[in-house]
């Protein structure tokens, strides 16, 4: 799980944060002339590294989730009565 949450945050702030860097690039570029050049490029490659780690992330922390939430037998006689047979 603390695995998966270090991802999503990178995985996050590279997204967001190439597309930020993007847009502006777009905005610098359409306004100017070519002085967004750099930045539209580097926010795009930024935001294409961030993809898979956001992606990874979101799936490692899927799997988790669903491996602590199985349920687990509990080692108990048969005869106890109205007990469950397991635990999350």
């Amino acid at each position: 799980m603390k695995q998966s949450n270090w991802q999503t945050t990178t995985g996050s702030i590279l997204v967001l944060g190439g597309l930020t860097a993007s847009t502006a690039g777009m905005i610098m570029v359409l306004g100017q002339g070519n002085t967004g050049d750099q930045l539209l490029a580097w926010g795009a490659v930024t935001a294409l590294v961030g993809t898979p780690i956001l992606t990874i992330g979101l799936i490692n922390r899927h799997r988790a989730n669903r491996i602590s939430f199985s349920n687990e037998p509990i080692p108990i006689q048969t005869h106890v009565g109205n007990m469950p047979r397991s635990v999350p």
